[in-house]
């Protein structure tokens, strides 16, 4: 349904972003390792959420582990998405 994130007693919420995955295993790990860069970094917190989303459901297209999502195939999403 989509991820909520808490940080000092506020909550920045993004619905989910992908549908039809391939498989979910890993996804949560890949969101919490994006969502830990970025908690640590000066960005947005209304961002973190939706980024790590994308950056799981990137993760999603792929059995298991099989792939890691490379920083440039979640770069080449984030700059198409943000010409809709």
């Amino acid at each position: 349904q989509g991820s909520v994130l808490f940080h000092k007693k506020r909550n920045y919420e993004s619905n989910v972003l992908a549908e039809n995955l391939l498989d979910t295993t890993g996804c949560g790990d890949a969101f919490f390792v994006i969502s830990s860069i970025l908690i640590n970094s000066k960005i947005n917190l209304n961002f973190i959420p939706i980024l790590s989303n994308i950056y799981a459901g990137l993760h999603g297209n792929f059995l298991g582990n099989e792939k890691i999502v490379s920083k440039e195939e979640f770069l080449k999403l984030i700059k198409t998405l943000s010409r809709i």
